[in-house]
């Protein structure tokens, strides 16, 4: 499996939202996705980071697979609630994404589990302008690095003009989980 010009090694991990595939190159993950979704309550303490398929292309490509299993080590902190998983991120291979992307999700990385801000907030933080709320909104939509970059805990702002709408707003991964990761995360990391 090749992603432009890198060989890639992928794992696909059992968690409490679902099966998620990582895959790597000797620089960094390059995916992290949500590949089969599970509705149910998230709890720290489940038997999360169970290893279900890994996929090793070459044994010398040994880079990339200790970017997946710090990915693994991640997620499984992650679900545990481990507020190490905040110092820890694991490397994140950026180079097939655009420069304003990449900027985006360095300064969403920033954010603490259990807090939100809004896309005009994030824009104000990366550019030091709202105005680009609409292009971060993009960059959330096409997120590749799942729970790593918290796309989930950007919300739309609360206007006159959409103060009918779910105050979590859209996710890739379905709104409901969207809000149940930030729950999740307020009653794991904020106790």
């Amino acid at each position: 499996m090749s992603s432009g010009t890198c060989l890639l090694s992928s794992a696909t991990v059992d968690t409490s939202i679902g099966r998620i595939k990582l895959s790597a190159c000797p620089q960094g993950l390059h995916l992290i996705e949500l590949t089969i979704t599970k509705e149910c309550e998230l709890e720290t303490g489940c038997d999360d980071g169970r290893v279900l398929v890994l996929e090793f292309p070459r044994q010398e490509n040994l880079e990339s697979q200790d970017h997946i299993h710090k990915g693994i080590k991640w997620l499984t902190k992650y679900f545990s609630g481990n507020m190490e998983c905040t110092h820890e991120v694991p490397t994140l291979c950026f180079s097939n994404l655009p420069d304003f992307t990449t900027r985006v999700y360095k300064q969403l990385l920033q954010t603490r589990p259990g807090d939100t801000l809004t896309y005009s907030e994030l824009s104000q933080r990366t550019i030091g302008s709202s105005k680009a709320a609409r292009a971060v909104g993009n960059a959330m939509k096409r997120n590749p690095f799942i729970l790593v970059v918290p796309c989930h805990r950007v919300v739309p702002s609360l206007t006159r003009h959409n103060k009918s709408c779910n105050p979590f707003g859209k996710y890739a991964c379905g709104s409901s989980l969207k809000e149940r990761l930030i729950n999740f995360e307020r009653n794991a990391f904020t106790s």
